[in-house]
């Protein structure tokens, strides 16, 4: 999974494993491993924030230095942008909430 915005461009492993692009504009400077390794999916807002779903199902913003968990839980799939996050639960419902 990728996911590329203000908060830069981000990247989920086959292990679930996070990272973020050191730079955009060189990018042979490679990868920054984040914190966490248990991530399904992942989507970065064009004004700096970044979330991920876990493999549970539960919702983490990126704080610059951790991911705080956000409330909410049985989620497969994430979007966000212009101050609104959209979740798709396992039972393929739609929700959305304010970041």
């Amino acid at each position: 999974m990728i996911g590329a915005g203000g908060a830069g461009v981000w990247m989920i492993d086959k292990q679930g494993k996070i990272f973020q692009l050191k730079d955009r504009v060189h990018i042979n400077m490679g990868w920054e491993q984040k914190p966490g390794g248990d991530a399904r999916d992942i989507t970065v807002t064009n004004d700096g924030y970044a979330f991920i779903v876990d493999n549970k199902g539960r919702i983490y913003q990126w704080t610059g230095f951790r991911w705080d968990q956000l409330d909410g839980s049985d989620v497969l799939r994430i979007s966000a942008n212009d101050r609104k996050i959209v979740l798709i639960s396992k039972q393929r419902e739609i929700y959305t909430r304010n970041y």
